[in-house]
């Protein structure tokens, strides 16, 4: 997988997101387990994130420098724990709305919450949440949406 532009804008962090379908069985403490050594990673890393899990699937937003997301994604798509690994976004952003999450676990009712942690980091600029509809925190924020409904 590549970036979407093999050019890398100066100042820029690389987002995306995917979402995947866990294989056998991940019980809450494996869950934990693997939240706490991807932290770990991602701080190493300068990585940042939100991992959100729904019944047998993982939605996942991960931003940094693009060779250390791709090499990560990469990673990912080898693990055993799941399969059904899509990209459903990927993109350059200015600033990442998740800058102090190296990795946090999102229950999905929370994850839509107005007001909740994900919506005010995606929509913390002092904007209401959907002045603007084509906007980056919309997209993500429907597409969260999408998974979480």
């Amino acid at each position: 997988m590549r970036p979407p532009d093999q050019h890398v804008p100066q100042g820029k962090y690389f987002q995306l997101i995917y979402q995947s379908t866990i294989q056998g069985q991940l019980d809450s403490a494996s869950i934990e387990s693997l939240v706490n050594q991807s932290s770990v990673h991602n701080n190493r890393s300068d990585i940042t994130g939100l991992l959100i899990q729904k019944n047998k699937r993982f939605l996942q937003i991960l931003e940094g420098k693009p060779i250390a997301i791709l090499r990560l994604f990469e990673r990912i798509e080898q693990d055993h724990r799941h399969t059904d690994v899509h990209v459903l976004h990927q993109h350059y952003v200015d600033q990442r709305k998740f800058a102090d999450w190296s990795m946090r676990l999102v229950a999905p009712d929370d994850a839509l919450r107005v007001g909740g942690p994900v919506y005010n980091k995606l929509f913390e600029s002092g904007r209401s949440g959907f002045t603007d509809h084509t906007g980056p925190s919309a997209a993500i924020f429907a597409t969260l949406y999408e998974f979480v409904a």
